[in-house]
């Protein structure tokens, strides 16, 4: 199973993990996986490459299923703040869409961090 968690400060997202193989079918073939996966690369991606935030954390490990992005906690530009809300909340979404449909593979938990 995939555990994906999000860490929020003050209803900011600001971490996002997803952990271990989703276990739905061997690998390769394992669809559910593979749309874990492109959602966060893809959310990655557009936090450095199209939004510009600076600063972001970016961590992987395919063989062992890991995948971790995070960005300041606190400080960031409002500008670049609403920029990744909007990528990260659409992220939330779409994960949050998989886990509905694939409940035995993916869970989601949220963590909130709202000490300063």
């Amino acid at each position: 199973m995939t555990n994906i968690t999000f860490r929020t400060h003050f209803g900011h997202i600001f971490q996002i993990s997803a952990e271990n193989h989703t276990g739905y079918d061997q690998e390769g073939y394992d669809i559910v996986c593979s749309a874990v996966s492109a959602l966060m690369i893809t959310t990655a991606n557009g936090l450095v490459s199209v939004a510009e935030i600076p600063d972001v954390e970016i961590k992987t490990d395919a063989e062992i299923g890991y995948m971790f992005i995070g960005l300041p906690k606190t400080g960031m530009l409002p500008k670049d703040q609403f920029k990744s809300d909007l990528l990260l909340d659409t992220l939330e979404k779409g994960l949050m869409a998989i886990e509905e449909a694939y409940f035995e593979n993916v869970e989601i938990q949220w963590i909130a961090d709202d000490q300063e």
